[in-house]
């Protein structure tokens, strides 16, 4: 990763967002710079990015899930650096990145089907989590082909849905949140104070 200081960076998560901050956070830690400012940096849509670094205008490629899976399968890629297996490094878990929103009062007016919905919500996670099989599906969905592209899609995306919900999970959230914002000065988009029952365990906990 160091080698890619001054050099041609192309990314579609775009400086201030979330799993830009993720990235700049764990390259950090590892290796002590910004690669955003490090870096000459080009955004633009994933396909954009593909065509430039394939016709050498530059130098290495920011890209996520099923990207990743597409360009290794491919064979004209290689992974220099995974932000997961960062974090791992770091004794961390790769923070929270999606999760369901809702407001108060739909919580009280709609709680039941808030209930469906996150029960059924529940069971798709549990199956892709548990089932390897599915995810021959899952691949030939967003175009990676045979088994081994699907395997490289499970390993990479498995690990990545929450098994836990609870009060101890969300204070660990905020505290790495903190940090994050902290080693990113300018970071507008985390609060200097995230508010207490922002995130709710009414209708599920695990």
């Amino acid at each position: 990763m160091k080698d890619l200081v001054g050099k041609k960076l192309g990314t579609f998560y775009t400086p201030n967002t979330g799993t830009a901050l993720i990235f700049q956070y764990a390259v950090n830690k590892e290796f002590g710079f910004d690669p955003y400012a490090a870096t000459d940096l080009r955004e633009g849509a994933t396909p954009l990015l593909l065509g430039l670094f394939e016709k050498g205008e530059i130098d290495a490629l920011f890209l996520d899930e099923p990207n990743v899976t597409k360009s290794l399968v491919s064979g004209n890629y290689r992974l220099i650096w995974h932000v997961t297996e960062a974090f791992k490094k770091l004794g961390r878990e790769v923070p929270l990145q999606l999760c369901a929103i809702t407001t108060d009062q739909s919580l009280r007016t709609q709680k039941e089907q808030l209930k469906k919905f996150i029960a059924a919500y529940t069971e798709a996670k549990d199956i892709v989590t548990n089932d390897p099989q599915v995810w021959k599906e899952l691949a030939k969905e967003v175009e990676i082909k045979g088994d081994e592209g699907a395997e490289m899609l499970r390993k990479s995306l498995q690990p990545s849905y929450v098994q836990t919900w609870n009060k101890s999970f969300i204070e660990n959230e905020v505290k790495i949140s903190y940090e994050m914002a902290a080693l990113q000065k300018g970071v507008k988009f985390i609060p200097d104070k995230i508010p207490e029952g922002l995130f709710s365990f009414d209708i599920y906990s695990r």
